[in-house]
């Protein structure tokens, strides 16, 4: 199973139309969100699945960085005060 989280929310995340469609037209119609917002769970999906992930596979934990802010660093809600993310992804040919 692959679970993820993005700093992400299509409601909260809205970005200029050059970069919206830098993503629609990497990832498709999906990471469009209404009122200019970038739906990244879509990317990030479409990238899994474009890279040979089972989208039956494939969990978004459903959290908000900026809608969070008790459990998550947001640079976006924080005004850009300095905090860090990291993720890693592995992915293995076989599990015994």
């Amino acid at each position: 199973m692959i679970q993820f989280e993005c700093p992400k929310c299509h409601v909260c995340y809205e970005v200029d139309d050059a970069l919206l469609e830098r993503f629609v037209v990497e990832y498709g119609l999906a990471c469009r969100a209404p009122q200019n917002h970038l739906d990244l769970t879509a990317a990030v999906t479409a990238s899994l699945i474009a890279a040979g992930a089972d989208q039956q596979r494939i969990v978004d934990v459903g959290a908000c960085t900026s809608c969070s802010l008790e459990k998550y660093y947001s640079y976006r809600a924080q005004n850009g005060t300095c905090g860090r993310h990291s993720a890693f992804a592995v992915r293995m040919s076989s599990c015994t």
